[in-house]
């Protein structure tokens, strides 16, 4: 296994992972809806701004990585924040997730981050589990109301 930044070469790849879950209709839907997230994604796909992060196997892409900075709303301090990360079902509980989150960590204390925050859903238990056994703890929580 080969953890490396994303490249042209890889992106394709990349975005066919990303959406492997969703329907087509559903990957419009999401562009739609979330076109801020959408286009920091691609940005960060691109090269643009953060890193993108890809795990091979085989030169098969199982894995991948994206984050970049973030500023603290109260402080104004920026922070590096893992956005999304996704490893291939077949390829979970292999060790691939670990390894790119580590990446990510020594790229963002590299570039002079001394915070690194990602976002779980609560009802993950299972990822939220994942992240704190690589040392995240809780920090802020939030509450919502749906209309």
């Amino acid at each position: 296994m080969k953890i490396s930044i994303i490249t042209d070469n890889t992106q394709k790849a990349v975005r066919e992972l990303a959406f492997s879950h969703m329907s087509l209709d559903e990957q419009k839907s999401y562009q739609a809806i979330n076109p801020k997230a959408y286009a920091l994604l691609e940005g960060v796909l691109q090269g643009i701004h953060g890193i993108g992060l890809v795990a091979q196997d085989c030169g098969r892409v199982v894995g991948y990585a994206l984050g970049g900075d973030k500023t603290d709303n109260l402080s104004g301090l920026k922070y590096a924040e893992l956005y999304e990360m996704r490893v291939a079902d077949s390829y979970q509980g292999t060790g691939i997730g670990n390894a790119l989150v580590q990446k990510f960590l020594e790229w963002a204390k590299e570039t002079g981050y001394q915070r690194v925050s990602v976002n779980a859903h609560s009802s993950s238990v299972k990822n939220i589990a994942f992240y704190q056994n690589l040392g995240f703890t809780q920090q802020t929580l939030t509450l919502e109301q749906w209309f």
